[in-house]
Order: C-alpha cells, then sequence, then structure tokens
C-alpha cells in the first residue's frame, strides 16, 4: 500500500471541505506537521469547518494571508487508494469532490467526543398490578417482545418507538413501569474478537462454485464475479464459504444489501453458518452505535470483521477489507435518489478497482449491464442451476384474462380461484403478488370527474382505507378519507379505480372466508418488529394467503407456501421506462422463487392479458439466457444502455419559464457535442411535473460512453449560467424518468 505523504510544520497544504464551494482551499500546516488524508478543523470565513488534508496548496496566496489547520483526529487518515476511490467517484457521478466527501458521513464519527453510552434493556413480563395500568399499544410491545428470539439492542426511546411502531408517549409509558431500564453500558471496547466456526455442508454444485470462486479470488489484486444461481440454489451459503477463507486469513468481509428489511434474515443465516454475528450498519442503528463501530474500524482492532449495510456502508474505514458481496445485485434501490445519486454497486465494484479487492454479484436475475459485463470479459461468471432440494418442481402456468369470465371490480380469475381453492385444502399456504401499495390508487369524483391530486405534487392520492388516510406516494402528503369533493362539493360519489393490496385483500376475505390472511406492504408493516413478526408467522405456517408487494419477493423462505399468484403480470410492461421489461421478468422470477423451496412442489399462476409477451413466453421456456441475449440485441440497436450512457439533468424552481429558458440554455451548450455522438433530448416537463411545490424540468443526454468527463461537462453547464434560485440534480445511469 502506498505512504502518504507527511508535510512538516509551516508547509502549506490544501484541504477538502464538506461545503458546498467546490474547490479546495489552502491552510497553513501547524508545528507538528501532518500527513495527507488527516482529518482536520480549519476556519471559512466566521465559521469553522471540518475536512480533510488532501495534498499541495493549490494557490499561490502569501503564507501571511492563510490561517493554519487544527487537526482533529490524529488516529483516523485516508490513505492514497481511498483519496483515489472519492476522486473518481466524483468523477464518475460527475460531480464534485465536496460533495463525495459529505456523502461519506465521517465527520459526524471523527470528533473526540468520549460519552457514556448507554442502552435500553426491555423486560417481557410485569407483575399483575403494573401490567393493569398498560396501555394497549403498550402491551402490544410486550407480546411483540415476547415472539421475538432475542430483542436487538435499543440505544434511545426513538430508537424503541420506531421499532416496535409505537409513540414515544407509549415507550415512556412503559420506561415507568419498569418495562423498559436504561442501563450504562461498560467495557464496550473490550469486547473480543469473535471465533470463526463455519458449519456448513454444501452441495456437489455448491462446492465447485465456491472453488472457482476461491481460484478467482487468490491473491491481492481486483476481480469481480458474479454468483448467478436460480432461485433457491443456495448462493448465500456459496458466497459465505468464500468469505470465510477471508476472515480466516484476517480480512474483512463486507456485504451490501438493497434494503434494511433484509438484513435481520441474512444476519441469523452467518450466525448459523460463520458463527460471527456480524455488525449491521444502516439507517436503523443508532449514532452512538455507528461511532463505536466506525472507532473499531480505524483503531484495526479486529472485532469487526464481517458487516452487513446499506448503501452507506460503502464508505467505511476498513482497514485490512479484501472482499465486497453485493447480494440482489440487480436490484434498484441500490441507487440513491436524493443528493448525490450514486449507484452503490457501481461504486462498491469502483472501490474494488481502486483498492484491489475482489467482488462478488449475486442475483438470480442479473442486471443487464451485468449479463454484458460477463459477455465482454470485463467479469466473471459463476452458475448454480439447480435448487438446492432438487425434488422441488415447479410449474409455471399463464392464466389468460382474456378468457376469464370476471367482475370488472374483481382482480381474481375462476382459474386462480380454483388453484387457491385446492392449495388451501391441501393445508398449504398461498402467496398473492400485487406491487401496488393502498387500496386503490385513483380515486374520481362521478360527479364532477375530478381526480384526488395531491395539492404539493403533480401526482394522484392513493387511497390507504386500512389506514383511513388518502396518501400522496411521491412526497408523503396525507389525510383523512373525507366523503365530500373539494371541487364540487357533493358527498358520497367517490369512485375507486384500480385495485391495490388491501382492495385484494377485501376481495380474499369474501372469496375465502374463515382463512388467515396477511398484507405484507411497506405501508401496513409499520415497524421492523411487526415485518420480522409477520414473517415468523408465515414461516410457522399460522397463515394461509399472504398478499404482498415487492417487499415479500427477496430473501424470505416459506416452508409451507406451494402456490404463488401473480394477480398482475403486465404490470410494469406499460410506459416509457427502458428498463420495463427487464424489470418485470427479474420481479416476477424472484416472486416465483418463493415457492418449491423445502422439497415441496409448487406451481406459479400468472395472470396476464398478453399471454404472447416475450418476457411471458420465456418464463414458461425456462429461457433466461434467451430474454437476455434478445434484450440485449433490442438496447443495442436503439443504442440505449448498457450501449451508451444516459445523464438525467433535473431542474427544480418555482417559475415554469425561468426553467423551460435554463433548460433551452443547457441544450445549447450541449449541442456543439453532438457531432461526437451526443444527443439532448428536452427540455420538457418531467412526468411528475411537480413535487413539494416546485416545478420540474428535465433533460436527458444520450452519449457513447467516455465522451464526457467531469470537467468538460461541468465546464458547459457553468456556461448556461442556471439562476442560484433553481436547484440542478444531476443523475447518471438513471434508474427512472420520473
Amino acid at each position: 500500500m502506498e505512504e502518504n505523504i507527511f508535510f512538516s510544520g509551516g508547509s502549506i497544504v490544501s484541504v477538502l471541505t464538506t461545503e458546498p464551494i467546490d474547490k479546495l482551499l489552502d491552510y497553513l500546516v501547524p508545528s507538528e506537521g501532518v500527513y495527507v488524508g488527516t482529518f482536520v478543523e480549519v476556519e471559512l470565513g466566521k465559521r469553522v469547518v471540518e475536512g480533510l488534508v488532501w495534498g499541495a496548496r493549490t494557490s499561490f496566496l502569501d503564507h501571511r494571508k492563510l490561517k493554519s489547520l487544527r487537526i482533529l483526529n490524529s488516529k483516523f487518515s485516508i490513505d492514497p487508494n481511498t483519496k483515489r476511490f472519492l476522486t473518481r467517484m466524483a468523477e464518475y457521478n460527475l460531480t464534485s469532490l465536496n460533495s463525495i466527501f459529505k456523502l461519506t458521513g465521517w465527520k459526524n464519527f471523527l470528533k473526540n467526543e468520549q460519552k457514556t453510552s448507554y442502552s435500553y434493556q426491555l423486560n417481557n413480563h410485569l407483575n399483575g398490578s403494573s401490567a393493569l395500568k398498560i396501555s394497549p399499544k403498550g402491551k402490544k410491545v410486550i407480546e411483540l417482545v415476547s415472539s421475538l428470539d432475542r430483542p436487538p439492542e435499543f440505544k434511545t426511546l426513538k430508537q424503541i418507538s420506531e421499532f416496535f411502531g409505537v409513540s414515544i408517549s407509549v415507550v415512556k409509558g412503559l420506561e415507568k413501569k419498569g418495562f423498559v431500564k436504561r442501563v450504562a453500558v461498560k467495557n464496550q471496547n473490550k469486547e473480543l474478537p469473535q471465533t470463526l466456526n463455519y458449519r456448513t455442508n454444501l452441495n456437489v454444485e455448491q462446492q465447485m462454485a465456491s472453488d472457482q470462486i476461491e481460484q478467482t479470488v487468490a491473491g491481492n489484486h481486483f476481480s469481480v464475479t458474479l454468483l448467478r444461481g436460480v432461485t433457491g440454489s443456495g448462493k448465500t451459503e456459496v458466497f459465505l464459504s468464500v468469505a470465510s477463507k477471508f476472515i480466516s486469513e484476517a480480512r474483512q468481509v463486507l456485504i451490501l444489501v438493497p434494503e434494511i428489511g433484509l438484513s435481520s434474515g441474512l444476519v441469523s443465516r452467518i450466525f448459523k453458518i460463520l458463527g460471527i454475528t456480524p455488525v449491521e450498519w444502516n439507517s436503523g442503528v443508532s449514532n452512538s452505535k455507528k461511532r463505536e463501530i466506525f472507532h473499531s474500524l480505524i483503531s484495526g482492532d479486529g472485532r469487526v470483521q464481517i458487516i452487513v449495510g446499506a448503501r452507506s456502508a460503502l464508505f467505511l474505514p476498513f482497514k485490512n477489507l479484501g472482499l465486497i458481496i453485493i447480494d440482489e445485485e440487480h436490484d434498484t434501490s441500490f441507487k440513491q435518489q436524493d443528493g448525490v445519486r450514486f449507484n452503490a454497486r457501481d461504486m462498491a465494484v469502483l472501490r474494488g478497482h481502486c483498492e484491489n479487492l475482489h467482488i462478488i454479484l449475486s442475483s438470480a436475475t442479473p442486471s443487464l449491464e451485468t449479463i454484458l459485463n460477463c459477455k465482454t470479459g470485463k467479469y466473471k461468471r459463476v452458475d448454480l442451476k439447480k435448487r438446492f432440494r432438487e425434488g422441488s418442481k415447479v410449474v409455471t402456468e399463464v392464466i389468460d384474462m382474456k378468457n376469464e369470465d370476471i367482475d370488472r371490480d374483481k382482480s381474481l380469475s375462476p382459474q386462480l380461484i380454483n388453484l387457491i381453492n385446492c392449495n388451501l385444502k391441501r393445508g398449504e399456504q398461498v402467496l398473492l403478488f400485487l406491487n401496488r401499495r393502498g387500496y386503490a390508487p385513483l380515486v374520481v369524483c362521478k360527479n364532477c370527474g375530478d381526480q384526488l391530486g395531491c395539492k404539493f405534487c403533480d401526482s394522484k392520492l392513493v387511497e390507504h382505507r386500512y389506514l383511513s388516510r388518502r396518501v400522496c406516494h411521491q412526497c408523503g402528503y396525507e389525510f383523512p378519507i373525507d366523503d365530500s369533493c373539494a371541487s364540487c362539493g357533493e358527498t358520497d360519489q367517490f369512485n375507486l379505480l384500480g385495485a391495490g393490496v388491501e382492495r385484494l385483500m377485501e376481495e380474499c376475505i369474501e372469496t375465502f372466508p374463515g382463512k388467515a390472511i396477511k398484507i405484507v406492504s411497506s405501508d401496513l408493516t409499520d415497524s421492523k418488529a411487526a415485518l420480522e413478526e409477520g414473517i415468523l408467522q408465515i414461516e410457522k405456517g399460522e397463515i394461509d394467503i399472504i398478499i404482498g408487494t415487492q417487499i415479500i419477493t427477496k430473501g424470505h423462505n416459506f416452508p409451507f407456501l406451494s402456490l404463488v399468484g401473480i394477480v398482475d403480470g403486465d404490470l410494469g410492461l406499460y410506459g416509457a421506462d427502458l428498463r420495463g421489461a427487464e424489470k418485470t421478468f427479474q420481479i416476477i422470477q424472484q416472486v416465483s422463487g418463493r415457492v418449491g423451496r423445502f422439497g415441496k412442489q409448487g406451481v406459479v399462476a400468472i395472470q396476464t392479458w398478453r399471454p404472447e409477451n416475450d418476457i411471458i413466453r420465456s418464463i414458461l421456456k425456462g429461457d433466461d439466457e434467451g430474454f437476455w441475449e434478445q434484450e440485449l440485441v433490442n438496447r443495442e440497436e436503439a443504442n440505449v444502455p448498457p450501449y451508451s450512457k444516459f445523464i438525467g439533468i433535473i431542474l427544480e424552481g418555482h417559475n415554469k419559464a425561468s426553467l423551460f429558458a435554463s433548460g433551452q440554455n443547457i441544450s445549447r451548450e450541449f449541442k456543439s457535442l453532438t457531432k461526437f455522438g451526443l444527443k439532448i433530448f428536452g427540455p420538457a416537463l418531467a412526468p411528475i411535473s411537480k413535487i413539494k411545490n416546485r416545478i420540474r424540468v428535465r433533460l436527458l443526454i444520450q452519449c457513447p460512453k467516455g465522451l464526457l468527463n467531469v470537467n468538460n461537462f461541468r465546464a458547459t453547464l457553468q456556461n448556461a449560467k442556471i439562476p442560484k434560485s433553481q436547484k440542478m440534480i444531476i443523475d447518471v445511469d438513471p434508474q427512472n424518468f420520473l
């Protein structure tokens, strides 16, 4: 590893801050000297801000006009490889280094503040007199704690309230009754590293896959391997087998997951297979716990051997990182949709390249970008073609809705109802998948024709009957359900169009009386504990019919499930999303993979109005490779990603005319590059043209890969002279165009 450069006292160095000034600033080095990459504090005008020593001076100002920096944390410094990673990440995402430094979040954990740490202990029983005085919601918390094998650690009362989906006042009431107890945590930093205890038996195909990957990752060099396995083939066991080799050599492992909801199940499996409880890093972890993890990493004390984390875990300061695993690598949740819009999967590969790390991308339905990188030899590919339990046969049936006699306000065809009844008679579970939250996506007044919309966004309100609210899924605005129309004043005239999971639940209660039915949806699963409790109920066979959105499609194993009904197999095929076919294929395959996992034969029934569609035909034939090949041909003919580069530019403001004028300026500035193959589309109102009372105008650049670099791109935008009153968002490799 390269060594950091040392600057002696009196030298002048450049410092990178998190301030939005888009440049390095020069400061004097104190007498003790400083290394490049050290965390420091500097004066900026009348304020004091944090920064990193970045390198040699960048200006020719007289040293007498410069202020001195102050070292904040001498134990932390970034090495040249990490510096290279941050620089290249800024270049790839066409943004400033300052924005990337802010994104890392390092400054939140690097100030030398030593505070007493506290945690909250929970009891699952109380004496009789105390229990009588507890509110119904308080009793719900106690019941949930009793159902958990090991209640998690809590650092704050707010964390408890969010976990159990109750208010702070309920938690404080439980604290007064002695159910919640605050205790000081002692000797946290004296915890010894855990001992690896690898304990699983791979089948022949899994062992061959593990051996292939181990050959690739032998040595200190960069590599990327796609582990592509059909659902239920045991990909997790394979990549944990590889991870065990790194841990046995005292090299750290990072596993990125697209959603927090997948962390708990993976943590349990890691402990079961490796005998190590991994560290979690996501928005559900308290800041004090994160600070402890962060300082353990920079100290190199060996306690953190494996981390399961969300996007932000990518920036953690590992001392001896050797392997990054991206689970469900195709998932679009890896793409951040605010601030710097980076893709954590792609940036993990970039970090691997800068630091000579090994990368494993795991998926049953890889992204087309990854498939193409394997075809061109950039990535290696290892396949698991069989399910772990070979006897589990899955049959796929297509239900042509044009041939079904079904009422207009119903979602389940007679054929699917028959399959469900047969399944329930055998005492087996059914999963009905509909990726549409709420009761109805459109509320229309029959008297005046007005469609209820958000007053802050150009978006329709979705009726959530179980929450008794109408909700905007863009900005979160909501209000209680009201039977009177705001436009014409008439009452009881609303017509609810379309079906969400709540309406489907209503239909199932009516069609299958007496059956235990449960919705698994992000808006109804109001806490992590409630989600875990629901999943546990399903795993135990206590639920007959599961109704789920996308949250149910990944990382879950349901031993009693033998029928999956995809209620709307066409959802996602309509519209202008270039990835519409790919996403639809992935989600149908993922939800279909929930059946047949425990040696039990399964059926997947897909309701569709377009049974002749290429996606449906590929799924019926089990021809994943054929689908990917044809989709790549279609993309290449259209010269769209992954064969070219897309860059989205979104302008937000309050004056439509001014936004369009700015958009025209941007378009005009980029026209000089059209001779090199660049195309620019727009400006045009975004499909969702207003969010949070801000008008949105979009442009889209399509160009050959490598044509635009951060310097010429930002210089071109600067020439367009965008007013400060407008917000400009740059989205490299956009995943949606709304």
